[in-house]
């Protein structure tokens, strides 16, 4: 389901009825729930009650707030990132930026969006402030589902640039420069609010 959502089979704000999902991909309930539980936790659903659950789709008001929690906070989880980190986590960040560059390479954005993901969330657990992590892994999951299925429409995002963004952050957080690396990152999540919040709908369309 994540690379239907992310693809626009299915549209944002468009709810996810379970049994529909069941007969659609040939499995019973139980996977169906998990892997709504999975989306969820992803920022790509949005559950509510009474009513179920559907595609994120967040206006573009909403995804400027995420975004000024996100210059905030990750620029100074990434320095404690680089001041903690070890081979263990080395060995998984250049996997996730080299998968990254891979679906750039294709075009690829469900694939790039899922190693996007993934490099964040590794960093994030790096930084040992498991708040810290869980503040930005309820938010900017959603903010980079909608952003990236916005540029996807019109294709504004350059998926390139940003997989080599994200390398040359990498090289920074493993030589210990926690003052550059943060540096980086306010770059990264500044680049990607220009080029993607305009994509976004306003409360107004």
């Amino acid at each position: 389901m994540q690379r239907e959502i992310l693809t626009g089979v299915y549209a944002p704000g468009q709810r996810l009825i379970e049994r529909e999902l069941v007969v659609r991909f040939g499995v019973s309930s139980i996977p169906v729930r998990e892997a709504l539980q999975d989306l969820e936790g992803m920022g790509l659903v949005v559950k509510r009650p009474n009513i179920g659950c559907s595609v994120i789709d967040l206006t573009r008001e909403e995804a400027a707030q995420i975004c000024r929690l996100r210059r905030v906070l990750e620029p100074q989880v990434v320095a404690w990132a680089a001041e903690n980190y070890s081979a263990v986590a080395d060995e998984t960040l250049k996997a996730r930026v080299q998968e990254m560059t891979a679906s750039a390479e294709k075009g690829d954005i469900a694939a790039f969006l899922h190693a996007d993901m993934l490099f964040h969330k590794a960093l994030w657990a790096v930084a040992r402030n498991r708040w810290a992590s869980q503040a930005l892994e309820n938010s900017l999951g959603s903010l980079f589902a909608v952003g990236l299925m916005a540029a996807r429409r019109r294709g504004s995002l350059d998926l390139k640039a940003e997989a080599a963004k994200h390398h040359e952050l990498l090289q920074l957080i493993r030589q210990g420069h926690a003052q550059a690396a943060a540096g980086q990152m306010a770059d990264i999540a500044g680049r990607f609010e220009s080029e993607v919040l305009p994509d976004i709908r306003s409360e107004a369309d």
